[in-house]
């Protein structure tokens, strides 16, 4: 009897969270999407740079993605291509206006928030609290919204980052790290390189904590465990 009391408990428990966690990722879709069209009233002239290079690429005046990989060629040697090349798929799907241009952002922070519910469990497991805390500050959190409006190739960071984390934590939590997520987290972050410069930054970051953390295991699995 108390068994089955104390698994209706815990069923109720995760119910009640489930709910937590499904209201806060619509919400925080919504507030992404919302009005999109009007806020903010105008683009800005990097914006507008960002969606002219994007019609670039559709009418072959810029290279696109696979002949030109990295950065956007003669025009603009120094811009990561990737972002723009997402753009160029937006307005051909969308139409060549202000809303597919900003819609793409909002897609990609929303793919992002979902993410990172899932890395928010992976990083706190048991502690529903924590995820719960995890998941809010990153949905409603101001610059995150206000980026998730902007035509900036810098919206692709988070996604990027919290995709390279899920094979980096398997790698530190593993006494025998699998060659697969050595190859994922490599493989990631080599699609961070056509995102925005400051991604090497993080990418260093990244590397350097690994090899950290081959020399110092002890103390690693000390505060993952």
């Amino acid at each position: 009897m108390f068994t089955k009391k104390r698994i209706e408990i815990n069923l109720n428990k995760n119910a009640k969270f489930s709910i937590y966690f499904a209201t806060i990722i619509i919400f925080g879709i919504l507030v992404r999407f919302i009005f999109i069209n009007k806020l903010p009233p105008a683009l800005h002239f990097d914006e507008a740079r960002n969606g002219l290079d994007a019609v670039k690429i559709l009418s072959g005046e810029i290279k696109n993605l696979i002949k030109q990989p990295v950065l956007l060629g003669d025009k603009d040697p120094s811009k990561e291509a990737l972002y723009n090349n997402i753009l160029a798929f937006s307005i051909k799907t969308f139409g060549q206006n202000e809303t597919s241009l900003r819609i793409t952002s909002a897609i990609l922070s929303s793919i992002s928030l979902v993410m990172f519910l899932f890395l928010s469990k992976k990083i706190f497991r048991g502690d529903k609290k924590s995820q719960v805390i995890a998941i809010t500050f990153y949905a409603f959190s101001s610059w995150n919204i206000i980026a998730s409006r902007l035509v900036y190739r810098l919206n692709l960071i988070p996604l990027v980052t919290i995709g390279a984390l899920f094979p980096l934590l398997a790698i530190l939590k593993s006494k025998k790290p699998s060659t697969l997520n050595y190859v994922l987290f490599g493989a990631i972050n080599a699609i961070g390189i056509y995102t925005y410069s400051s991604y090497l930054v993080l990418f260093l970051f990244l590397y350097t904590t690994i090899f950290v953390f081959k020399l110092h295991k002890k103390v690693f699995y000390s505060i993952l465990a």
